[in-house]
Protein backbone atom coordinates (compact mmCIF):
# COMPACT_ATOMS: atom_id res chain seq x y z
CA UNK A 1 0.00 0.00 0.00
CA UNK A 2 1.51 3.41 -0.74
CA UNK A 3 1.72 6.05 1.90
CA UNK A 4 1.74 9.55 1.11
CA UNK A 5 3.20 12.03 3.21
CA UNK A 6 1.44 15.25 3.42
CA UNK A 7 3.06 18.77 4.57
CA UNK A 8 0.82 20.66 6.33
CA UNK A 9 0.97 24.41 7.34
CA UNK A 10 -0.56 26.47 10.01
CA UNK A 11 -1.36 29.70 9.61
CA UNK A 12 -2.44 31.72 12.12
CA UNK A 13 -4.63 35.54 11.62
CA UNK A 14 -2.36 38.53 11.36
CA UNK A 15 -4.85 40.60 11.91
CA UNK A 16 -4.86 42.86 9.25
CA UNK A 17 -6.00 39.36 6.96
CA UNK A 18 -2.54 38.52 5.62
CA UNK A 19 -1.09 35.22 6.89
CA UNK A 20 2.28 34.42 7.69
CA UNK A 21 4.38 31.34 7.55
CA UNK A 22 6.04 30.13 10.78
CA UNK A 23 9.04 29.34 8.46
CA UNK A 24 9.15 32.27 6.87
CA UNK A 25 12.19 34.21 7.82
CA UNK A 26 10.77 37.71 7.57
CA UNK A 27 8.32 36.58 9.99
CA UNK A 28 8.39 39.81 12.87
CA UNK A 29 9.51 38.47 16.24
CA UNK A 30 10.39 40.55 19.41
CA UNK A 31 14.01 40.16 19.75
CA UNK A 32 13.93 41.61 15.77
CA UNK A 33 15.37 45.38 15.82
CA UNK A 34 14.83 47.73 12.95
CA UNK A 35 17.98 49.52 10.64
CA UNK A 36 18.36 52.97 9.95
CA UNK A 37 18.60 56.57 12.26
CA UNK A 38 16.52 57.63 14.90
CA UNK A 39 15.07 60.85 14.59
CA UNK A 40 17.51 62.30 17.06
CA UNK A 41 20.56 61.04 15.05
CA UNK A 42 19.45 62.47 12.34
CA UNK A 43 19.09 66.27 13.80
CA UNK A 44 22.45 65.92 15.40
CA UNK A 45 24.24 65.42 12.00
CA UNK A 46 21.98 67.75 9.50
CA UNK A 47 23.22 70.37 12.30
CA UNK A 48 26.90 69.47 12.67
CA UNK A 49 27.62 68.41 9.02
CA UNK A 50 27.36 71.93 7.79
CA UNK A 51 29.97 73.33 10.36
CA UNK A 52 32.74 70.84 9.50
CA UNK A 53 32.17 71.45 5.89
CA UNK A 54 32.05 75.00 6.58
CA UNK A 55 35.17 74.81 8.05
CA UNK A 56 36.85 73.12 5.30
CA UNK A 57 35.80 75.44 2.91
CA UNK A 58 36.84 78.33 4.29
CA UNK A 59 40.29 76.64 4.94
CA UNK A 60 40.66 75.59 1.56
CA UNK A 61 39.54 79.28 0.05
CA UNK A 62 42.42 80.66 2.60
CA UNK A 63 45.00 78.39 0.70
CA UNK A 64 43.79 78.68 -2.67
CA UNK A 65 43.89 83.06 -2.03
CA UNK A 66 47.78 81.90 -0.25
CA UNK A 67 48.57 80.06 -3.72
CA UNK A 68 47.47 82.85 -5.37
CA UNK A 69 49.53 85.75 -3.46
CA UNK A 70 52.45 83.18 -3.35
CA UNK A 71 52.38 83.04 -7.01
CA UNK A 72 52.53 86.62 -7.52
CA UNK A 73 55.28 87.36 -5.37
CA UNK A 74 57.12 84.33 -7.11
CA UNK A 75 56.64 85.92 -10.90
CA UNK A 76 57.27 89.39 -9.86
CA UNK A 77 60.45 88.14 -7.85
CA UNK A 78 61.67 86.28 -11.08
CA UNK A 79 61.28 90.24 -12.61
CA UNK A 80 63.48 90.98 -10.23
CA UNK A 81 66.06 88.74 -11.16
CA UNK A 82 65.75 89.02 -14.87
CA UNK A 83 65.86 92.78 -14.70
CA UNK A 84 68.73 92.56 -12.30
CA UNK A 85 70.86 90.19 -14.33
CA UNK A 86 71.37 93.01 -17.31
CA UNK A 87 70.52 95.84 -15.08
CA UNK A 88 73.60 95.80 -13.14
CA UNK A 89 76.02 94.57 -15.91
CA UNK A 90 74.58 97.28 -18.04
CA UNK A 91 75.22 100.00 -16.07
CA UNK A 92 78.64 98.92 -14.39
CA UNK A 93 80.15 98.95 -17.99
CA UNK A 94 78.75 102.11 -19.41
CA UNK A 95 80.69 104.70 -20.64
CA UNK A 96 78.06 106.86 -21.91
CA UNK A 97 74.77 107.37 -19.90
CA UNK A 98 71.66 109.32 -20.65
CA UNK A 99 68.18 109.77 -18.99
CA UNK A 100 66.86 111.66 -21.61
CA UNK A 101 63.23 110.21 -22.53
CA UNK A 102 63.92 109.87 -26.17
CA UNK A 103 65.16 105.85 -26.72
CA UNK A 104 68.97 105.43 -28.41
CA UNK A 105 67.82 102.13 -28.83
CA UNK A 106 64.09 101.00 -30.69
CA UNK A 107 61.23 102.97 -32.14
CA UNK A 108 60.83 106.09 -30.85
CA UNK A 109 57.12 105.87 -31.40
CA UNK A 110 54.24 107.78 -28.80
CA UNK A 111 54.00 105.51 -25.69
CA UNK A 112 57.42 104.60 -25.78
CA UNK A 113 59.44 106.62 -23.30
CA UNK A 114 63.40 106.00 -22.19
CA UNK A 115 63.88 105.81 -18.51
CA UNK A 116 67.77 105.20 -19.28
CA UNK A 117 70.00 104.75 -22.02
CA UNK A 118 73.55 103.25 -21.95
CA UNK A 119 76.46 102.99 -24.05
CA UNK A 120 79.72 101.06 -24.52
CA UNK A 121 82.20 100.16 -26.56
CA UNK A 122 83.32 103.23 -27.87
CA UNK A 123 79.44 104.13 -28.25
CA UNK A 124 79.03 100.68 -30.63
CA UNK A 125 76.86 98.67 -28.05
CA UNK A 126 73.86 100.68 -27.03
CA UNK A 127 70.68 99.38 -24.60
CA UNK A 128 67.80 101.47 -23.50
CA UNK A 129 65.61 100.64 -20.45
CA UNK A 130 61.99 101.86 -22.00
CA UNK A 131 58.27 102.06 -21.02
CA UNK A 132 55.89 101.22 -23.62
CA UNK A 133 52.08 101.84 -23.41
CA UNK A 134 49.94 99.11 -25.07
CA UNK A 135 46.05 99.99 -23.82
CA UNK A 136 45.89 100.89 -20.61
CA UNK A 137 49.39 98.79 -19.62
CA UNK A 138 52.88 99.42 -19.49
CA UNK A 139 55.58 97.33 -20.45
CA UNK A 140 58.95 98.02 -19.05
CA UNK A 141 61.41 96.45 -22.08
CA UNK A 142 65.18 95.99 -22.54
CA UNK A 143 66.07 97.38 -26.19
CA UNK A 144 69.76 96.22 -27.45
CA UNK A 145 71.43 97.51 -30.06
CA UNK A 146 74.64 95.76 -31.26
CA UNK A 147 75.94 98.00 -33.69
CA UNK A 148 74.82 101.98 -32.41
CA UNK A 149 71.80 104.04 -31.86
CA UNK A 150 68.98 102.40 -33.91
CA UNK A 151 65.60 102.59 -34.23
CA UNK A 152 65.87 98.51 -34.95
CA UNK A 153 67.18 96.44 -31.97
CA UNK A 154 69.15 93.64 -32.12
CA UNK A 155 67.08 92.17 -29.51
CA UNK A 156 64.52 93.33 -27.54
CA UNK A 157 63.47 91.89 -24.12
CA UNK A 158 60.17 92.36 -22.39
CA UNK A 159 60.79 92.35 -18.69
CA UNK A 160 57.81 92.85 -17.48
CA UNK A 161 53.99 93.48 -18.79
CA UNK A 162 52.08 94.52 -16.20
CA UNK A 163 53.66 97.75 -14.92
CA UNK A 164 51.60 100.41 -13.03
CA UNK A 165 50.74 103.57 -14.44
CA UNK A 166 53.96 105.52 -13.22
CA UNK A 167 55.15 102.58 -11.78
CA UNK A 168 58.84 102.79 -12.99
CA UNK A 169 61.44 105.71 -12.09
CA UNK A 170 64.98 106.28 -12.34
CA UNK A 171 66.87 107.83 -9.25
CA UNK A 172 70.53 109.34 -10.16
CA UNK A 173 72.61 109.10 -6.63
CA UNK A 174 75.48 111.04 -6.06
CA UNK A 175 76.70 109.04 -3.03
CA UNK A 176 75.47 105.44 -2.94
CA UNK A 177 71.67 105.37 -2.06
CA UNK A 178 72.10 108.01 0.10
CA UNK A 179 71.88 111.09 -1.47
CA UNK A 180 69.60 110.34 -4.72
CA UNK A 181 67.01 112.31 -7.14
CA UNK A 182 64.74 111.24 -9.85
CA UNK A 183 66.51 111.86 -13.11
CA UNK A 184 65.95 114.33 -15.27
CA UNK A 185 67.31 114.64 -19.23
CA UNK A 186 71.01 114.57 -18.48
CA UNK A 187 73.53 112.71 -20.63
CA UNK A 188 77.27 111.59 -19.30
CA UNK A 189 79.81 111.20 -21.91
CA UNK A 190 83.16 111.24 -20.90
CA UNK A 191 84.23 108.88 -18.05
CA UNK A 192 85.37 112.70 -15.98
CA UNK A 193 81.86 113.13 -15.76
CA UNK A 194 80.39 109.86 -14.57
CA UNK A 195 82.86 109.44 -11.96
CA UNK A 196 82.38 112.43 -10.59
CA UNK A 197 78.16 112.74 -10.97
CA UNK A 198 77.14 109.14 -10.59
CA UNK A 199 77.87 107.14 -7.49
CA UNK A 200 75.14 104.71 -8.74
CA UNK A 201 71.48 104.55 -10.57
CA UNK A 202 68.28 103.37 -8.93
CA UNK A 203 66.05 101.94 -11.08
CA UNK A 204 62.01 101.56 -9.05
CA UNK A 205 59.29 99.27 -10.76
CA UNK A 206 56.02 98.53 -9.28
CA UNK A 207 53.93 95.64 -10.76
CA UNK A 208 50.23 95.11 -10.89
CA UNK A 209 50.64 91.13 -10.22
CA UNK A 210 46.54 90.50 -9.36
CA UNK A 211 45.66 90.35 -6.97
CA UNK A 212 48.43 91.78 -5.73
CA UNK A 213 50.83 94.53 -6.12
CA UNK A 214 54.90 93.96 -6.43
CA UNK A 215 57.27 96.35 -6.26
CA UNK A 216 61.38 95.89 -5.90
CA UNK A 217 64.45 98.54 -6.37
CA UNK A 218 67.59 97.82 -8.03
CA UNK A 219 70.59 99.55 -7.18
CA UNK A 220 74.05 99.51 -9.91
CA UNK A 221 77.34 101.08 -9.64
CA UNK A 222 78.89 102.09 -12.94
CA UNK A 223 82.95 100.71 -12.89
CA UNK A 224 83.91 104.38 -13.17
CA UNK A 225 81.77 105.61 -10.25
CA UNK A 226 83.41 103.34 -7.83
CA UNK A 227 86.36 105.53 -7.50
CA UNK A 228 86.49 108.47 -5.56
CA UNK A 229 86.15 111.82 -7.78
CA UNK A 230 87.76 111.17 -11.06
CA UNK A 231 89.99 108.17 -9.72
CA UNK A 232 89.65 106.55 -12.78
CA UNK A 233 92.68 104.26 -11.70
CA UNK A 234 91.16 102.71 -8.95
CA UNK A 235 88.14 101.08 -10.03
CA UNK A 236 88.76 98.03 -7.94
CA UNK A 237 91.07 96.41 -5.38
CA UNK A 238 93.26 94.02 -8.19
CA UNK A 239 94.92 94.74 -11.06
CA UNK A 240 93.67 97.33 -13.39
CA UNK A 241 94.13 99.28 -16.88
CA UNK A 242 94.48 103.12 -16.13
CA UNK A 243 94.68 106.14 -17.74
CA UNK A 244 96.71 108.99 -17.67
CA UNK A 245 95.71 112.41 -16.41
CA UNK A 246 94.03 114.69 -19.59
CA UNK A 247 96.11 116.37 -21.26
CA UNK A 248 99.25 114.09 -21.24
CA UNK A 249 99.05 112.36 -24.47
CA UNK A 250 97.62 112.24 -27.31
CA UNK A 251 95.70 109.05 -25.99
CA UNK A 252 95.38 109.84 -22.81
CA UNK A 253 91.76 109.27 -22.44
CA UNK A 254 91.96 106.24 -24.52
CA UNK A 255 95.23 104.29 -24.05
CA UNK A 256 95.34 102.72 -20.25
CA UNK A 257 98.12 101.04 -18.98
CA UNK A 258 98.20 97.29 -16.73
CA UNK A 259 99.21 97.63 -13.33
CA UNK A 260 100.91 95.12 -11.70
CA UNK A 261 102.65 94.00 -8.38
CA UNK A 262 105.43 92.43 -6.65
CA UNK A 263 103.51 89.42 -6.22
CA UNK A 264 102.40 89.13 -10.02
CA UNK A 265 105.49 89.43 -10.92
CA UNK A 266 107.53 86.52 -8.66
CA UNK A 267 104.79 84.05 -9.53
CA UNK A 268 105.32 85.27 -13.35
CA UNK A 269 108.39 83.92 -13.13
CA UNK A 270 107.63 80.85 -11.78
CA UNK A 271 107.25 77.86 -14.67
CA UNK A 272 104.44 78.60 -17.02
CA UNK A 273 104.03 81.87 -15.47
CA UNK A 274 100.60 83.34 -13.97
CA UNK A 275 97.32 83.82 -14.71
CA UNK A 276 95.93 87.83 -15.03
CA UNK A 277 92.61 89.66 -15.43
CA UNK A 278 92.61 93.00 -15.14
CA UNK A 279 89.43 95.38 -14.59
CA UNK A 280 89.49 98.03 -17.59
CA UNK A 281 87.80 101.31 -17.37
CA UNK A 282 84.01 100.64 -19.01
CA UNK A 283 83.28 97.46 -16.93
CA UNK A 284 85.50 95.33 -19.67
CA UNK A 285 88.06 92.82 -18.35
CA UNK A 286 91.43 91.80 -20.06
CA UNK A 287 92.55 87.97 -19.37
CA UNK A 288 96.34 87.08 -20.38
CA UNK A 289 98.81 84.73 -18.59
CA UNK A 290 102.26 86.77 -17.79
CA UNK A 291 105.59 84.96 -17.99
CA UNK A 292 108.75 86.26 -17.19
CA UNK A 293 112.54 84.92 -17.67
CA UNK A 294 115.37 87.06 -16.46
CA UNK A 295 119.09 86.92 -15.82
CA UNK A 296 118.52 89.53 -12.96
CA UNK A 297 116.11 91.05 -10.92
CA UNK A 298 112.61 92.37 -12.62
CA UNK A 299 110.42 94.46 -10.63
CA UNK A 300 106.95 96.07 -10.68
CA UNK A 301 107.68 100.10 -11.18
CA UNK A 302 105.71 103.56 -11.21
CA UNK A 303 106.04 105.88 -14.49
CA UNK A 304 108.92 107.37 -14.65
CA UNK A 305 111.10 104.64 -14.10
CA UNK A 306 114.16 107.30 -13.34
CA UNK A 307 114.50 110.61 -14.00
CA UNK A 308 115.48 110.42 -17.62
CA UNK A 309 112.79 107.87 -18.90
CA UNK A 310 110.12 109.44 -21.26
CA UNK A 311 107.08 107.49 -20.35
CA UNK A 312 105.81 109.67 -17.25
CA UNK A 313 107.91 112.48 -17.32
CA UNK A 314 108.11 116.08 -18.34
CA UNK A 315 109.71 116.86 -21.64
CA UNK A 316 110.03 120.45 -21.95
CA UNK A 317 107.10 121.62 -20.29
CA UNK A 318 104.84 119.09 -22.20
CA UNK A 319 104.21 116.05 -19.80
CA UNK A 320 104.01 112.73 -21.66
CA UNK A 321 101.49 110.39 -20.19
CA UNK A 322 101.87 111.28 -16.66
CA UNK A 323 100.05 110.23 -13.84
CA UNK A 324 98.79 106.78 -15.05
CA UNK A 325 95.81 105.89 -13.05
CA UNK A 326 95.59 108.47 -10.89
CA UNK A 327 92.95 110.85 -10.09
CA UNK A 328 91.82 113.09 -12.91
CA UNK A 329 92.17 116.32 -10.88
CA UNK A 330 95.80 115.34 -9.83
CA UNK A 331 98.31 118.02 -11.17
CA UNK A 332 100.12 117.01 -14.51
CA UNK A 333 103.65 117.79 -13.08
CA UNK A 334 105.51 118.29 -10.18
CA UNK A 335 108.85 119.66 -8.60
CA UNK A 336 111.17 117.51 -7.38
CA UNK A 337 114.62 118.95 -5.95
CA UNK A 338 113.94 122.13 -7.82
CA UNK A 339 113.54 119.99 -11.55
CA UNK A 340 109.98 119.65 -13.28
CA UNK A 341 108.95 115.94 -13.69
CA UNK A 342 105.98 114.26 -14.35
CA UNK A 343 103.46 113.09 -11.79
CA UNK A 344 104.35 109.47 -10.85
CA UNK A 345 101.92 106.85 -11.41
CA UNK A 346 99.29 105.66 -8.78
CA UNK A 347 100.00 101.82 -10.07
CA UNK A 348 102.87 100.19 -11.69
CA UNK A 349 102.58 100.25 -15.25
CA UNK A 350 106.29 99.38 -16.06
CA UNK A 351 108.40 95.69 -15.52
CA UNK A 352 111.76 96.88 -14.91
CA UNK A 353 115.47 95.26 -14.61
CA UNK A 354 117.29 96.51 -11.30
CA UNK A 355 120.76 94.10 -12.20
CA UNK A 356 122.39 96.19 -14.43
CA UNK A 357 122.95 94.23 -17.83
CA UNK A 358 120.12 91.97 -17.18
CA UNK A 359 118.41 90.03 -20.06
CA UNK A 360 114.96 89.57 -19.76
CA UNK A 361 111.76 88.09 -21.85
CA UNK A 362 108.29 89.38 -20.64
CA UNK A 363 105.24 87.47 -22.32
CA UNK A 364 102.08 88.05 -22.55
CA UNK A 365 100.10 84.96 -24.25
CA UNK A 366 95.76 84.78 -25.02
CA UNK A 367 95.56 88.30 -24.59
CA UNK A 368 91.74 88.36 -24.58
CA UNK A 369 89.05 91.34 -23.77
CA UNK A 370 85.87 90.64 -22.72
CA UNK A 371 82.53 93.43 -22.84
CA UNK A 372 80.61 94.39 -19.76
CA UNK A 373 77.82 91.21 -21.37
CA UNK A 374 81.31 88.79 -21.02
CA UNK A 375 81.23 88.73 -25.06
CA UNK A 376 84.10 89.25 -27.06
CA UNK A 377 85.23 92.79 -27.46
CA UNK A 378 86.28 94.60 -30.74
CA UNK A 379 87.81 97.85 -31.93
CA UNK A 380 90.86 97.90 -29.56
CA UNK A 381 94.82 97.68 -29.89
CA UNK A 382 97.01 95.35 -27.73
CA UNK A 383 99.53 97.68 -26.93
CA UNK A 384 103.41 97.56 -25.06
CA UNK A 385 105.51 100.31 -24.93
CA UNK A 386 109.75 101.13 -23.82
CA UNK A 387 108.78 101.92 -20.38
CA UNK A 388 113.01 103.27 -19.86
CA UNK A 389 115.30 104.46 -22.43
CA UNK A 390 117.26 102.85 -24.88
CA UNK A 391 121.08 103.38 -24.94
CA UNK A 392 124.25 102.37 -26.65
CA UNK A 393 124.44 98.58 -25.54
CA UNK A 394 121.11 98.17 -25.21
CA UNK A 395 118.18 96.79 -27.33
CA UNK A 396 114.10 96.39 -27.08
CA UNK A 397 112.53 93.41 -29.32
CA UNK A 398 109.27 93.03 -29.47
CA UNK A 399 107.55 89.76 -31.13
CA UNK A 400 103.91 88.80 -32.03
CA UNK A 401 103.63 85.13 -31.80
CA UNK A 402 99.85 84.82 -32.82
CA UNK A 403 99.02 84.29 -36.77
CA UNK A 404 102.22 86.65 -37.72
CA UNK A 405 100.80 89.69 -36.65
CA UNK A 406 101.96 92.78 -37.86
CA UNK A 407 102.80 95.83 -35.57
CA UNK A 408 101.75 99.26 -36.09
CA UNK A 409 103.30 102.43 -34.38
CA UNK A 410 101.40 104.64 -32.04
CA UNK A 411 102.85 108.31 -32.62
CA UNK A 412 104.01 109.70 -29.80
CA UNK A 413 102.76 113.32 -30.95
CA UNK A 414 100.85 114.72 -33.87
CA UNK A 415 104.22 115.17 -35.50
CA UNK A 416 106.35 112.74 -34.03
CA UNK A 417 106.15 108.17 -34.08
CA UNK A 418 108.61 108.03 -31.11
CA UNK A 419 111.50 110.92 -31.25
CA UNK A 420 114.80 110.34 -31.00
CA UNK A 421 114.01 106.88 -29.16
CA UNK A 422 115.94 104.59 -31.61
CA UNK A 423 118.42 105.74 -33.90
CA UNK A 424 119.18 102.67 -36.39
CA UNK A 425 117.52 102.94 -39.50
CA UNK A 426 116.04 99.93 -41.68
CA UNK A 427 118.46 97.54 -43.72
CA UNK A 428 116.22 97.94 -46.30
CA UNK A 429 114.80 101.47 -45.46
CA UNK A 430 111.17 100.26 -44.80
CA UNK A 431 110.01 102.60 -42.27
CA UNK A 432 107.39 101.01 -39.95
CA UNK A 433 104.26 103.14 -39.90
CA UNK A 434 105.81 106.32 -40.64
CA UNK A 435 109.28 105.71 -38.28
CA UNK A 436 112.49 105.43 -39.84
CA UNK A 437 114.57 104.79 -37.22
CA UNK A 438 113.05 100.73 -35.73
CA UNK A 439 114.68 97.84 -36.98
CA UNK A 440 112.61 95.51 -38.51
CA UNK A 441 112.19 93.35 -42.27
CA UNK A 442 108.71 93.20 -43.28
CA UNK A 443 109.41 90.57 -46.22
CA UNK A 444 111.16 88.34 -43.66
CA UNK A 445 109.75 88.79 -40.17
CA UNK A 446 106.95 91.42 -40.02
CA UNK A 447 106.15 90.50 -36.66
CA UNK A 448 109.12 91.79 -35.27
CA UNK A 449 110.06 95.21 -34.15
CA UNK A 450 113.82 95.91 -32.83
CA UNK A 451 114.55 99.42 -30.95
CA UNK A 452 118.18 99.79 -30.62
CA UNK A 453 120.68 103.07 -30.04
CA UNK A 454 124.08 104.17 -30.75
CA UNK A 455 124.26 107.58 -28.85
CA UNK A 456 123.08 108.74 -25.62
CA UNK A 457 122.40 112.06 -24.46
CA UNK A 458 123.30 113.62 -21.05
CA UNK A 459 121.28 111.30 -17.30
CA UNK A 460 119.46 115.31 -17.23
CA UNK A 461 118.16 115.37 -20.74
CA UNK A 462 115.75 112.23 -21.44
CA UNK A 463 115.12 111.46 -24.90
CA UNK A 464 112.39 113.42 -26.79
CA UNK A 465 110.81 110.00 -27.28
CA UNK A 466 109.18 106.48 -26.43
CA UNK A 467 108.33 103.60 -28.71
CA UNK A 468 104.16 102.65 -28.93
CA UNK A 469 103.26 99.35 -30.63
CA UNK A 470 100.11 98.14 -31.18
CA UNK A 471 98.49 95.14 -32.75
CA UNK A 472 94.70 94.80 -33.83
CA UNK A 473 93.63 91.39 -33.12
CA UNK A 474 91.84 90.00 -35.57
CA UNK A 475 88.23 88.54 -35.62
CA UNK A 476 86.83 85.29 -37.33
CA UNK A 477 83.45 84.53 -37.29
CA UNK A 478 82.35 86.52 -35.16
CA UNK A 479 85.00 85.87 -32.51
CA UNK A 480 87.82 87.77 -31.74
CA UNK A 481 91.26 85.85 -31.59
CA UNK A 482 93.82 86.10 -28.95
CA UNK A 483 96.79 88.16 -29.33
CA UNK A 484 100.44 86.89 -27.51
CA UNK A 485 103.47 89.51 -27.35
CA UNK A 486 106.75 89.17 -25.91
CA UNK A 487 109.12 91.36 -25.25
CA UNK A 488 112.87 90.75 -24.91
CA UNK A 489 115.07 93.74 -23.14
CA UNK A 490 118.82 93.68 -22.44
CA UNK A 491 120.52 96.94 -20.71
CA UNK A 492 123.49 98.07 -20.38
CA UNK A 493 122.51 99.73 -17.51
CA UNK A 494 118.56 99.03 -17.12
CA UNK A 495 115.50 98.62 -19.04
CA UNK A 496 111.85 98.30 -18.68
CA UNK A 497 108.81 97.52 -20.82
CA UNK A 498 104.84 98.32 -20.07
CA UNK A 499 101.75 97.26 -21.78
CA UNK A 500 98.18 98.42 -22.34
CA UNK A 501 95.00 98.58 -24.44
CA UNK A 502 94.09 101.39 -26.83
CA UNK A 503 90.36 101.65 -26.90
CA UNK A 504 88.35 102.66 -29.53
Amino acid sequence: MRSHWFSRIDTVPSGHGVTCSKRNSQCRRKDCADGGFTLIELIIVVTILPLVVGALGAGLLAVFSLQSNVSSRLTGSEDNQTVQANYTRDVQGATSIYTTTSPLCGPTTAGVTQLLGLEWNGNLTVVSYVTVLSGTTYSLIREYCASGPSTTPTQATTISSNVVTGGTSLAVCTAPVLSCAVASGQSWTTAAQIASSIAALKLMVTENLKPDYYSYTLVAIPELGMSTTGALGSISNGPTCGFALPGTGTYASTLCFVGFSASIITAAENAGGTSMSVAVPGGYTMTFNLAITTSGTIVASQFPTYSAAFLGNDIGGTPFYSGVGCPDNDPTTSIYNGVTEGTYSCINPAIYQTSSGATSTVTLSSIVVTDPQGSDATGYEVVTADAETTDPSEYLIWNSQTGGLPFSQIPDTSTSTEGDACDLEDSNGNPLAGGGDLTFTPTVNPTQVECQSTWQTPASEPRTGAVLLGISPPTTLGVTMPVTISASMHGAGLQGVSFGLLLP
